[in-house]
């Protein structure tokens, strides 16, 4: 289970939530460490299970800012609104192309962490290209072209070596 929940976790953006008979502490924290954002302790009553899954997916949903039309990710000088497909750096558009905007929002999500390679490609690409990470270094150098101020030293988008890549927004 462990295993699976990782995988989950490296590779998807999915709300986990995991459910066992076991109350040991122990347990709870090694699902807990392994990527799930709840456990529960069966039996559950249904009422309580569907009000720990609406709580998950209110956390996990928008950071808590949205925008009229759909959702909305804010970090530093960079303004994402996903259901418009449109990308802003210090108020202006950027000019993204569908993968280079599904990337960026995917980086922007996880802002701060490092982003395995593995999850951003098959996040972006699917999983059958994980074997293709060419593609990935191509389009973050687009998007770095795009959002950088000096492309050839990189701010916004960082290189995890041997991981993959982390954005750290400039603040505001």
């Amino acid at each position: 289970m462990l295993s699976m929940c990782r995988r989950l976790r490296d590779n998807y953006p999915v709300p986990i939530v995991v459910c066992s008979s076991s109350s040991r502490e122990q347990d709870v924290v090694r699902a807990l460490d392994a990527g799930a954002d709840d456990y529960l302790v069966m039996p559950i009553r249904p009422v309580e299970l569907m009000a720990r899954l609406r709580a998950v997916l209110r956390r996990l949903g928008d950071n808590g800012q949205a925008s009229p039309n759909g959702q909305r990710l804010v970090a530093g000088d960079l303004e994402i609104l996903i259901d418009e497909q449109k990308a802003f750096r210090r108020g202006a558009e950027i000019d993204l192309s569908p993968i280079e905007f599904k990337l960026l929002a995917l980086l922007v999500r996880e802002t701060g962490r490092p982003v395995s390679h593995s999850k951003l490609i098959a996040q972006v690409w699917g999983p059958e290209y994980t074997d293709c990470r060419h593609y990935l270094r191509l389009y973050v150098r687009y998007l770095r072209a795009k959002l950088e101020d000096s492309p050839q030293s990189p701010e916004l988008i960082q290189n995890e070596w041997g991981v993959g890549y982390r954005f750290e927004p400039k603040p505001v």
